[in-house]
């Protein structure tokens, strides 16, 4: 029995030193981190459902991010080069308008939701070669030319940034602020109304006092002016956007301003 009982106690005695139970080595943040870097990857490796995880990020989400990245940096050379392109046109005389005293800084025609300025917008399929003849006094309604609907200018706001149904926020640059012009149209008819506004080819301008810059967000904005495509049921109403990027000392005063567009070279004022 005194036999059995000491080889009991040696053969702890010997087990205990395989346990590995003994002091930790100490660890620098550096090498813990590396160590924990380590085990997730070990652990993601083998692991099946790893795809659910929050922190997994699929093929097709980085392709959407690459995409959204390319839209973001074209969208800035667009606006960039269809501001030049309004610039030259105003200095060739391409936004003055016969048998009114405005130049087109938004000082004549009647204005929406407060404002004096005129409604026009700009854009087109050349900024290249920016046109030189009088701009074309028009309604809104007239130059969106669907039958029953009816387009007007309802709200202007100035804000510091735009969140795009709650999920992504657009912001417009160092010492600037959005002036958002809400456009309304209203299906007067007694059936629903397909619009594709992208199909139009029209891209806007505003112009406050001597500053002129085209309308962003394009590609973003869900009920963008520029691009939306959809359905207005018989009496419905749907309001749509456009985003001005301006300095925020060009924003203090906002009482007078000139909405323009250009179509296929031609360029628009609105009045209404």
């Amino acid at each position: 029995m005194k036999k059995r009982v000491l080889s009991l106690i040696l053969s702890v005695s010997l087990a205990l030193p395989l346990t590995g139970c003994t002091m930790m080595t100490p660890l620098t943040a550096e090498e813990e981190k590396d160590i924990a870097l380590y085990a997730a990857a070990a652990v993601s490796k083998y692991n099946i459902k790893q795809s659910e995880g929050v922190c997994f990020v699929s093929n097709e989400t980085e392709a959407k991010y690459d995409e959204a990245e390319k839209a973001r940096e074209e969208e800035r050379k667009r606006r960039e080069e269809e501001r030049k392109a309004i610039e030259e046109a105003e200095k060739n005389g391409g936004n003055k308008n016969p048998g009114s005293d405005s130049s087109g800084d938004g000082s004549g025609g009647d204005g929406q939701g407060g404002s004096s300025g005129g409604n026009s917008g700009e854009g087109g399929s050349s900024t290249s070669n920016p046109p030189e003849q009088a701009s074309k006094e028009i309604t809104l309604s007239e130059l969106m030319a669907e039958d029953s609907v009816r387009f007007s200018v309802s709200k202007t706001e100035v804000i510091d940034h735009y969140t795009v149904e709650g999920v992504l926020d657009l912001y417009p640059g160092n010492g600037k602020g959005y002036f958002m012009v809400t456009v309304t149209a209203v299906n007067a008819g007694a059936a629903g109304k397909d619009l594709d506004l992208s199909a139009k080819g029209l891209k806007y301008s505003c112009t406050i006092g001597d500053k002129a810059v085209m309308s962003s967000g394009n590609g973003f904005l869900p009920n963008d002016l520029n691009t939306w495509a959809g359905n207005i049921p018989a009496g419905g109403t749907k309001d749509f956007l456009l985003l001005f990027p301006f300095e925020n000392s060009v924003l203090q005063n906002t009482s007078s301003f000139t909405l323009k567009a250009m179509q296929d070279g031609t360029i628009f004022r609105i009045t209404e």
